[in-house]
């Protein structure tokens, strides 16, 4: 399924560093938003990721069969540029 990248969050300077990315997805008729949450240990380390989602339009976004609110990205499905 491919959904799209809505926003990205990426606060600076917080004790607990992360990434928040928020994606929609519809499923037949039925629209889905959702957010994908990693934590890391350095700052660095989620500017990164959140750099490399801000540079894709459409994510490939997984999902339950038996309840499609529930969903998941993975960065191994996704085509970042290599630049």
């Amino acid at each position: 399924m491919v959904g799209t990248v809505d926003n990205i969050d990426c606060p600076e300077h917080e004790m607990y560093p992360f990434t928040e990315i928020h994606y929609c997805y519809k499923v037949g008729d039925e629209d889905y938003d959702a957010r994908c949450l990693r934590g890391f240990w350095e700052d660095k380390s989620a500017q990164f990721l959140a750099n490399r989602y801000a540079k894709v339009k459409s994510v490939k976004v997984r999902y339950s069969p038996t309840d499609h609110a529930k969903s998941y990205i993975l960065d191994k499905d996704q085509e970042f540029s290599s630049q």
